[in-house]
């Protein structure tokens, strides 16, 4: 008898939890119902909304991981993809100067950026650990090209100056060794050594080529032509 009346009761317990799994199935659904109908009349005949607003939108996978984000900041707007593991990989948004976009590796570590500057724009690439390697840019001459060593150090600096072209070779640690250039008569070489003097030029001038060597100050020792050398 007892067992009876557990079963029972049981029975009407399990009952009870169906009913109440029916009407919560039915409020959810009608929940859903609701919000559909709003967005289909915002829509208008076409089904198509005219207008979604929101301060914040992201896209999540199955389990609920964030892997798209669209959001505001004090710039503007901004766009951030992330991978699975739930790194930020792309990020693309509004800055001071315009507009900026950076691609980051797998562990989000930043390796590339396309940005607008005040000159106009700059693409820079960086590696795994974060130092810049080659950067191409807008400056107000017109254009650059810088490639830097594993430490992020310039050695090799390609750019447009007053009187046209000039290359530029460095040291490990950044000094300039060896340039050459446009000249107003013509073109230019010069020879530095590893503290930044000058020790042999090589430049074209009225009367034609002129080769000078300098001293560790800077005095000149020789040249070639001399300068009482007028040519014919």
């Amino acid at each position: 008898m007892v067992n009876n009346m557990n079963f029972d009761v049981l029975e009407q317990r399990i009952a009870r939890l169906e009913r109440k799994e029916q009407t919560w199935r039915r409020a959810f659904f009608g929940l859903l119902a609701s919000v559909a109908a709003v967005v289909l009349i915002a829509a208008g005949p076409g089904g198509v909304p005219d207008l979604i607003q929101a301060k914040s939108f992201q896209v999540v996978d199955n389990d609920g991981k964030v892997l798209v984000n669209l959001a505001s900041n004090p710039m503007g707007g901004m766009t951030m993809v992330m991978n699975q593991e739930g790194q930020p990989v792309v990020l693309a948004g509004a800055s001071g100067l315009g507009g900026v976009m950076g691609i980051s590796n797998k562990v989000g570590n930043p390796v590339a950026l396309l940005e607008a500057t005040g000159s106009g724009g700059a693409v820079t690439t960086k590696s795994n650990g974060g130092a810049n390697l080659t950067q191409i840019g807008a400056r107000p001459e017109g254009g650059a090209v810088v490639v830097n060593n594993a430490e992020g150090t310039n050695t090799i600096v390609l750019r447009s100056q007053g009187n046209g072209g000039q290359v530029d070779l460095n040291s490990n640690r950044g000094r300039p060794l060896y340039s050459v250039l446009a000249t107003p008569a013509g073109g230019g070489m010069v020879l530095l050594d590893t503290a930044g003097t000058a020790r042999m030029t090589v430049v074209t001038g009225e009367l034609g080529g002129v080769a000078t060597l300098y001293n560790t100050t800077g005095e000149m020792i020789w040249q070639a032509p001399n300068p009482g050398f007028m040519g014919k």
